[in-house]
């Protein structure tokens, strides 16, 4: 299911990995631009360390690889001479094939981080070293993956369509006071299971274990004013176009959706989140200069970069990224909406996603 969500996601800074060695210093993060890329040449090996290595990277697509091109990729390329190729992230099955049959195309991918966590060491290669002393440790949750993109589920709606606003995302599911179509993508890992639960009087507290049975009866029993989007993208059209009059959508989603329609409102509160990670895939052909990019990624600048471009969250305290007064209004980690977020739990994922699935798939199919 997760490859529908956004299509159009120790001790010191040492990497040393087949004879490769990168050093990620918060030198590397210091406010000079020249200063960061004269620090990670020389953890590096200097320019050119990498000529001749391409990474592919399979992530989600849209805007938000493309700005991880511009700010992940190209950084590293001018740095070390390593190139990339894109590719999009079609799911787990086409991730097993190529690991199983020793075919990988794919070097690196990003996926939800408990998608990570459930098959690192199977399908993808531990971190070896990589250094992860700038991101706060809350956020490491396995030894595969680099956190990265931290989104906020949240809700977009069009004011000309209710007499009374919404004020929380749950109020999804209040057919009652909000009547009307509504979209959400087809996906059980969006958050849709907790909203329902919360809709219901379910605390946020005594979420999990989620009651499976009871989500998806409220699920089935609003299943005629919701619309299931195969992606992301669908649901943008759906709610800029007027098809729809609310929709649930990540931050940056929401950010493309204002942009091209300002009459939409977006609300935060309770607005599931959760993040991903950045994993290399077991037998990729470049492991270690892979590694060495994550590193790279890892990395407070980094993460503030991707940020500066499109607001998505990051996982250091040691930096803040510079942002414009409609990026902050997008922005999951501004302070006036974090405390008010509802944060997903990743154990609970990691252990229990495949009944998750199954109960999703059993209450919208057909």
């Amino acid at each position: 299911m997760h490859a529908t969500r956004r299509t159009g996601h120790r001790k010191n800074a040492i990497i040393a990995s087949c004879g490769l060695l990168l050093a990620v210093t918060t030198a590397a993060c210091s406010s000079g631009s020249d200063e960061s890329s004269e620090s990670l040449a020389a953890a590096t090996g200097g320019k050119g360390s990498l000529d001749g290595k391409t990474i592919t990277f399979a992530g989600f697509g849209g805007d938000l690889q493309k700005y991880q091109t511009s700010a992940w990729e190209e950084p590293f390329t001018t740095t070390t001479g390593a190139t990339f190729a894109n590719a999009e992230n079609s799911g787990i099955a086409a991730i097993r094939t190529q690991v199983k049959t020793g075919n990988v195309k794919w070097d690196v991918v990003e996926d939800y981080a408990f998608n990570i966590a459930q098959d690192c060491g199977t399908l993808y290669e531990p971190l070896k070293g990589v250094a992860l002393d700038e991101i706060q440790a809350d956020y490491v949750t396995n030894e595969c993956g680099v956190p990265v993109v931290k989104f906020s589920n949240v809700l977009v709606y069009d004011p000309t369509k209710f007499g009374t606003a919404p004020t929380k995302v749950s109020d999804f599911f209040d057919t009652a006071t909000f009547p009307g179509k509504r979209a959400i993508v087809n996906d059980p890992n969006s958050g849709v299971l907790e909203l329902s639960l919360i809709s219901s009087g379910v605390s946020a507290d005594e979420l999990y274990p989620l009651d499976l049975e009871s989500a998806t009866s409220i699920i089935k029993k609003e299943s005629d004013s919701i619309e299931f989007s195969a992606s992301q993208a669908v649901s943008v059209q759906k709610i800029t176009s007027g098809n729809v009059d609310m929709a649930v959508m990540p931050n940056g989603r929401a950010l493309a959706a204002v942009q091209e329609n300002p009459n939409l409102k977006v609300v935060w509160s309770e607005a599931p989140t959760t993040w991903d990670n950045l994993a290399v895939v077991k037998g990729s052909k470049v492991g270690p200069a892979a590694l060495q990019w994550l590193g790279y990624v890892g990395t407070a600048k980094a993460q503030a970069d991707l940020s500066t471009l499109f607001p998505y969250g990051i996982f250091s305290k040691d930096v803040t990224p510079t942002l414009t007064d409609e990026q902050r209004q997008f922005f999951p980690d501004d302070p006036s909406r974090s405390a008010d977020l509802l944060n997903l739990d990743q154990g609970y994922y990691e252990k229990n996603n495949a009944d998750v699935t199954a109960a999703w798939t059993a209450a919208t199919a057909g």
